[in-house]
């Protein structure tokens, strides 16, 4: 009686070429995870700050945007994640009895770090312009030791968001438009 089925040189056969298809295709699944992860986190971000500034101008108030500690005070560790809330007295501070929380996130998919060169807090006013330090938050994925994957969202004191882009195409975005030397880095810089 003959009975159907493979033989172990097939399915030798078809386990290398699994093999080799997996190997061939791990690094473009490395990138692709990496890429859609600071992706995803730098567009919340930007929806977030997009969020910050309508709603100052929509609500004619001081729209705060930080990480706040647990007595309620901004602080600069933007890896907890921040607030959103309309600022009155005592400002860079959030009280329950006077301000009105508008969204806190925790930036779920965080797999780096969320740098931001303004300081700990910033302060949107009622037209929408930054009562506050301009700055550039930037995100370095923690498997990225080139910065390609780095990206930036720029903030001026106009209160006007642009995203970091790569203007001489060598693969890593630069801050300034006009500057092809600025290119993002991951390297923390030494302390003086």
């Amino acid at each position: 009686m003959i009975t159907k089925g493979f033989t172990l040189l097939e399915f030798l056969i078809v386990a290398i070429l699994v093999i080799i298809l997996m190997t061939l295709t791990a690094p473009t699944m490395t990138n692709l995870r990496l890429t859609y992860n600071v992706k995803a986190v730098m567009e919340r971000l930007h929806k977030d700050l997009v969020f910050s500034r309508h709603s100052a101008i929509n609500q004619q108030s001081r729209i705060t945007f930080c990480p706040l500690n647990t007595a309620k005070k901004c602080q600069g560790n933007w890896q907890q994640g921040y607030s959103i809330f309309i600022d009155k007295y005592p400002l860079n501070e959030y009280d329950e009895k006077t301000d009105t929380l508008l969204l806190k996130s925790q930036l779920e998919n965080l797999e780096g770090r969320l740098i931001f060169t303004g300081g700990k807090v910033l302060i949107f006013d009622s037209a929408g312009m930054l009562d506050s330090a301009s700055g550039t938050f930037q995100y370095c994925h923690n498997q990225d030791k080139t910065a390609h994957y780095t990206k930036a969202l720029i903030i001026n004191l106009n209160g006007r968001i642009r995203k970091s882009q790569d203007i001489d195409h060598d693969g890593i975005d630069e801050k300034n438009y006009y500057d092809k030397n600025s290119d993002l880095s991951c390297v923390p810089r030494a302390k003086a």
